[in-house]
């Protein structure tokens, strides 16, 4: 029968039913993803993380991948939640807003059950209050004149970001303004400074003066370092064996190739950049889990 010939009853009736078709499918993913998890299967696909796998394998918007993430791993840590979860008395977003505060055994699984989000929100706001304001950073679009054709505008892309500071960093970067009040001049603005600091930290630093490179040190000439972070893009380079890159470019590490100690030489074209997990799991490879597992203690 066509939907639109449905009687009122009927389409409220099936609402109904799909609503727990719904959400009995929804807890199917988040018992299989938290699986997923436990073995870590995202970093052979290709993946730093299961956040980066929802989001650029399967599609979910930040906001989305994490309370997966969250209510998979909260479910697999307490299966007892389960069952409150395919009745209705817990949600993916209660799950996910508690799922911190209950790791941290600041509230108990029993405390969200039966509750609205607002209500787990008060919860935790009360027994786990956050110790200071989340960074914020939001894509938005401002209109800019050209400067060939002033009545022209066009679009540019930035970022509005938010975070806080302690009054000692404020008061350092107050002084750091006044520093730079006359190069900067009529341009003074902490946008501006912020570019000067960035600008210094990514200055060249002054590389060891070394007579040649020892290919059999593992000390990483910074020229070599420079080469290596060039050619991969300042990411990780591991690649999956169906062609996946990570695109991690945080906590990046650089590799051997050959271990270097099984012989592996200290040349580019035996290093690579690797992210942390990356590194780890391609040394548990080679060494096994229980020699990499006893130099992480």
């Amino acid at each position: 029968m066509e939907i639109e010939n449905l009687t009122n009853k009927d389409l409220a009736e099936r609402i109904e039913i799909l609503r727990g078709k719904e959400r009995e499918i929804l807890l199917k993913f988040l018992i299989h993803l938290g699986e997923f998890d436990r073995r870590k299967l995202y970093l052979e696909q290709g993946y730093s993380s299961l956040f980066d796998f929802c989001t650029r394998k399967l599609g979910y918007s930040e906001s989305s991948a994490y309370r997966r993430v969250e209510s998979a791993r909260c479910l697999r840590e307490h299966p007892e939640l389960k069952k409150s979860f395919f009745s209705g008395k817990v949600s993916i977003c209660t799950i996910a807003r508690a799922s911190k505060a209950i790791k941290a055994k600041k509230a108990e699984v029993e405390d969200i059950i039966g509750k609205s989000t607002r209500e787990v929100e008060t919860l935790v706001a009360e027994v786990a209050p956050s110790n200071k304001p989340r960074e914020f950073v939001k894509e938005i679009k401002v209109k800019r004149e050209t400067e060939i054709f002033p009545t022209l505008e066009k679009t540019e892309t930035r970022y509005e970001i938010k975070f806080s500071v302690t009054k000692e960093v404020y008061d350092e970067i107050q002084d750091i303004k006044a520093k730079l009040s006359n190069k900067l001049g009529s341009s003074l603005s902490l946008e501006n400074v912020f570019i000067e600091l960035v600008n210094k930290f990514q200055s060249a630093p002054k590389e060891r003066k070394v007579s040649s490179i020892n290919e059999n040190s593992r000390y990483i000439p910074v020229s070599v370092k420079r080469e290596i972070l060039a050619r991969d893009s300042k990411c990780c380079s591991y690649v999956s064996p169906s062609g996946i890159r990570c695109t991690e470019t945080h906590f990046l590490h650089f590799d051997h190739i050959k271990p270097f100690g099984i012989g592996g030489k200290t040349s580019s074209n035996n290093l690579r950049l690797l992210c942390s997990k990356h590194n780890q799991m391609l040394a548990k490879r080679t060494f096994g889990e229980g020699k990499v597992s006893y130099f992480q203690r």
